[in-house]
């Protein structure tokens, strides 16, 4: 059974990129929650949520 193995940019990485691109004022990163699990991360409150997928190689 082949092992999948994801890269993750982490939570400092993935509120960069989101701040970049985003039209909204975000909030403070440590009012964020980070998560990840299997290719999937995320950032999120209860008001607002930052995810990225991983795409294959």
């Amino acid at each position: 059974m082949a092992k999948n193995i994801y890269d993750y940019i982490g939570k400092k990485e993935l509120f960069r990129r989101a701040q970049n691109v985003s039209y909204i004022e975000l909030p403070k990163i440590k009012e964020l929650v980070y998560s990840k699990f299997e290719g999937c991360e995320w950032l999120e409150n209860e008001k607002i949520t930052i995810r990225s997928q991983a795409c294959g190689t």
